[in-house]
This record gives structure tokens, C-alpha cells and sequence, in this order.
């Protein structure tokens, strides 16, 4: 059974459903079925068993509201959970934790915050978040909602549950706003590879992804580690994937499997982003001037 304080702020829906901890997940999902099974397959190749191997990533996505900033008292959800990487940082820092996810990474989410005992799994989706209205007080979600087919709807739903004043932390890809001409080439292209790629059947693509890792992305890691030796970083961070340079071998791989695995992809201007969330009732909104592009946090 759920206690009383979780009860107060899930939809009677969920109290209905009895959804945590518990096999009657919801099944049904009106975006893209195939996006889900392959995050699904990617994050049970790539559990991130170890907070090890985000660690470089979490400094990154932590900069412009960092985790010191979050509060003792506060419920805060993580919106496409993934595996678990940001949770297990951000519970020791608050009073209770959602994770929802919508694919069957919620068991590797499980087993691995199996010991955070804040920390609730719900299997739900992002357009239809299972809290009650002005409920939370801050929701993550990095990297996620530009991989499902109604953005928007989500944003909304985001905003219904968070309390006045509540933070939005978010992820979204960016569209080049700020590359050059002949960067964007190189993405025109990578991009049209992923669209053949994602359709492979999931065997065929790791291995592809895996090859694609060892002979585009290490070279690149590479060559941007010996430009930064001799001649800095500035030069350096104009190399595609230069944002890797200092990220193990595991993140280049699983990050690979993301780009070119992936089925349903969405990038956005600084601007888009910002009207976006300004037009979903979010009145300020943030971006952190650092990779990843675009990461930030609104406030409702």
C-alpha cells in the first residue's frame, strides 16, 4: 500500500492503479513506441551502475543551478529517468524523488537506486504526469523531451504539476544556433545516418554504433586532446565532439548509441526554447552559456 504522504500528491488515478512498486504499469503510451524500446535496449546495455562514469556529465548539467541549491524539503521529479544518474544525486539533497519513465529501463532505474530510500519509481509518461496539480517543487528533465512526439504537451504537463516559483531543470538539443556553416554540414550528414541507423534491429545497431565509436568518435577525442595540448582549448572546442575530450570511453560509447539510435529526434534554438516555455507559463527561463547546448532551468 502507499503511505499517506505519497498519496497526497499522486492523481487518483495512480492511488487507484496502485502504480508504485508494482507491476500494473501503465501500458498504454501515444508517442512514438519505437523511441521508447530502443532507450529501453540502450539503457540495459549502459546501466551507468557506477556514478563514475557521469561524473564529468554531471558537472556540465549542474552549472547554472547546481545541486547545492536544491532544498531539504523539497519533492522533485525526474522526467524520463533513464538509468538513474541524476536521482542518485539529487535525493540525498531533497525529501523525496519520482523517477518516471515510460520504457523498461525502469527496472535498471530500480535496481539501481535500490538503496536511496526517497527515491519512488513510477512507470508513467511525460505527457501525463501522475501528480496532482502545483504538487512539486522542482522537475528534471535532461535530455527527454525532445525524443518524444508532443513536446509541448509535456511542457504543460510539467508546468501543472510544479508548485509557484517551482524549477524546471532542462535538456534540449540544440539545433547549431550557435555553429558555423561547415559544423552543420558535418550534423546534416551525421543526421541522415542516424535515420538509417535507427532503423536497424537493435543487435545490428549497437555493433554499428560501437564501430561508429571507435573510428569517429575516438579519433575526434583524440585529435581535440592533442589540439588542446598544443595550441588550447579555444582552437580546440570548434572540433566536432570536442565536448567529449574529457569524458571516459564508456560515456563516448553510450552517448553514441544515443545519437545514432535513436528513432525520433527534435533540436531547438536558444530562441524556441524560450518561447516554448514562456508560452506554457513559465516566466523566466535561464541557459547556461556552457556544453551541453541547450541546458538551463525555468521557473513557473
Amino acid at each position: 500500500m502507499l503511505d499517506k504522504s505519497t498519496n497526497s500528491i499522486l492523481s487518483e488515478y495512480v492511488i487507484k492503479n496502485e502504480l508504485i512498486h508494482s507491476s500494473h504499469f501503465v501500458e498504454k503510451y501515444t508517442g512514438s513506441a519505437k523511441t521508447i524500446y530502443s532507450f529501453g535496449d540502450e539503457w540495459l546495455k549502459f546501466n551507468h551502475n557506477s556514478l563514475d562514469y557521469s561524473e564529468t556529465a554531471a558537472s556540465e548539467y549542474f552549472d547554472i543551478f547546481t545541486l547545492n541549491q536544491l532544498k531539504k524539503d523539497w519533492t522533485v521529479i525526474d522526467v524520463g529517468c533513464g538509468t538513474g544518474r541524476w536521482a542518485r544525486r539529487i535525493a540525498p539533497k531533497v525529501r523525496t524523488l519520482y523517477g518516471i519513465e515510460q520504457s523498461s529501463a525502469i527496472n535498471t532505474f530500480i535496481q539501481n537506486t535500490k538503496d536511496n530510500s526517497n527515491i519512488i519509481p513510477i512507470k508513467a509518461f511525460a505527457e501525463r504526469l501522475p501528480f496532482i496539480d502545483s504538487s512539486i517543487d522542482l522537475a528534471l528533465s535532461y535530455g527527454v523531451l525532445h525524443h518524444i512526439v508532443d513536446t509541448e504537451k509535456a511542457i504543460k504537463e510539467i508546468n501543472r504539476v510544479l508548485k509557484e516559483k517551482g524549477v524546471f531543470l532542462f535538456y534540449f538539443y540544440y539545433n547549431l544556433d550557435n555553429r558555423s556553416y561547415f559544423y552543420k554540414l558535418i550534423f546534416n550528414i551525421s543526421n541522415l545516418m542516424r535515420r538509417i541507423i535507427s532503423k536497424f534491429p537493435n543487435p545490428i545497431k549497437n555493433l554499428t554504433c560501437e564501430i561508429l565509436t571507435i573510428f569517429i568518435y575516438l579519433p575526434l577525442v583524440l585529435f581535440t586532446n592533442t589540439i588542446i595540448k598544443f595550441f588550447g582549448s579555444k582552437l580546440a572546442m570548434k572540433v566536432p565532439l570536442s565536448s567529449y575530450y574529457n569524458k571516459p570511453f564508456y560515456i563516448l560509447r553510450n552517448d553514441c548509441r544515443d545519437r545514432f539510435g535513436t528513432p525520433l529526434e527534435k533540436r531547438y534554438s536558444k530562441e524556441e526554447i524560450k518561447q516554448l516555455l514562456n508560452k506554457n507559463n513559465f516566466s523566466e527561463v535561464f541557459f547556461s552559456n556552457n556544453v551541453p547546448y541547450w541546458h538551463g532551468y525555468a521557473i513557473k
